[in-house]
């Protein structure tokens, strides 16, 4: 069973170890990776994501913000 992820992180030394540990787990498959919550919240509305690496601590959209606005 594969497990759908999606990064959202705006420190791109963060989104690229996030990314090469999400390579590492056989399990996971990385659909897409975002710098900003609001083109998450857009891929979100038409891909099934079942898991989200999620920074809280972003310029602008927050992290929480994302999660609020998505239920």
């Amino acid at each position: 069973m594969l497990i759908n992820c999606i990064i959202v992180e705006d420190e791109p030394l963060a989104m690229l170890r996030l990314k090469e540990y999400i390579q590492k787990v056989p399990f996971l498959n990385l659909l897409s990776a975002f710098d900003n919550a609001l083109e998450a919240i857009e891929f979100l509305g038409t891909n099934h994501t079942d898991l989200i690496f999620l920074d809280i601590q972003m310029d602008g959209f927050s992290g929480i913000q994302l999660l609020e606005s998505i239920g």
